[in-house]
């Protein structure tokens, strides 16, 4: 769990290290979204040693107690959109310090409506068909 006030980690041991790393050297996986505070006890504990792994591992707000994992697509599956490669890099440096030091809103920027996020029809088709089973 992270500390947001500070950005720091709390309750966050070894044993989580190594299943976020265990997840990120899976050639399957493409990325994963932990919180920024995470990513930057990550970034800190692999900061002398091989650190390729760690561009998989995506800041994201939200994801102080759990992780999120987004796997490639498979070869078999023409209907999945692949997604953009993650940037060159780390991720350990301006990247990560923009999420743990985000600049101020600017007042004149119109604000937007998050809009409801619908999953593809052939995904709706699939939960409505759970829903009636």
């Amino acid at each position: 769990i992270v500390d947001t006030k500070n950005n720091k980690t709390k309750h966050f041991n070894q044993n989580h290290v190594k299943l976020i790393y265990l997840a990120a050297s899976d050639p399957k996986v493409e990325r994963i979204f932990v919180a920024p505070g995470i990513k930057k006890t990550l970034c800190d504990l692999y900061k002398n040693e091989d650190r390729a792994w760690l561009s998989k591992i995506r800041p994201w707000f939200g994801h102080r107690a759990h992780m999120h994992v987004r796997l490639k697509c498979p070869v078999d599956s023409p209907s999945c959109k692949k997604q953009d490669p993650v940037p060159s890099g780390d991720g350990c440096g301006a990247e990560l310090y923009s999420w743990l030091h985000p600049k101020a809103p600017d007042p004149k920027t119109k604000t937007f409506v998050k809009k409801k996020k619908v999953p593809p029809k052939k995904c709706q088709k699939l939960f409505e068909s759970y829903k009636k089973s």
